[in-house]
């Protein structure tokens, strides 16, 4: 049987890497709405990928000080806030930014859900070392 935190830690995951497949499938419409021009949807693009990869390192010492699993849940509602912001964007430029805020969150999320799965697994496989069935 699959832990549910492993099982949540899974679709959050999916989720911020979806992400981006999503932006990508949504290009021509926010052109076609916002009146952006190729430059301005790459910056979307970047804006996300730019804060995601500079702060993985440092969501991973977070993860560490204060607790996988507070940083994973404050990840994933920053990510889901940020995204129905996202959603909402008057401007271009208000879109770059939230998907800014979007990488930070998708960041924290993603670096936290390795380390509370790595933590499971290490808890299962230490039950079962210790001859206890899981679920007792």
């Amino acid at each position: 049987m699959i832990p549910p935190l492993l099982t949540g830690v899974s679709l959050g995951y999916f989720m911020v890497l979806l992400d981006l497949t999503v932006l990508a499938v949504a290009e021509p419409d926010l052109a076609a709405s916002l009146g952006a021009s190729v430059t301005g949807l790459q910056w979307a693009t970047t804006g996300y990928t730019v804060a995601f990869a500079a702060l993985l390192l440092c969501a991973g010492a977070a993860a560490d000080r204060y607790g996988a699993d507070r940083l994973f849940r404050g990840g994933v509602a920053g990510f889901a806030l940020a995204s129905l912001l996202s959603a909402a964007a008057p401007t271009l430029w208000a879109l770059v930014a939230l998907r800014a805020v979007a990488g930070v969150a998708a960041a924290a999320s993603t670096r936290s859900a390795r380390s509370a799965s790595c933590a499971t697994a290490c808890r299962c496989s230490w039950r079962r070392r210790a001859g206890s069935r899981p679920g007792r």
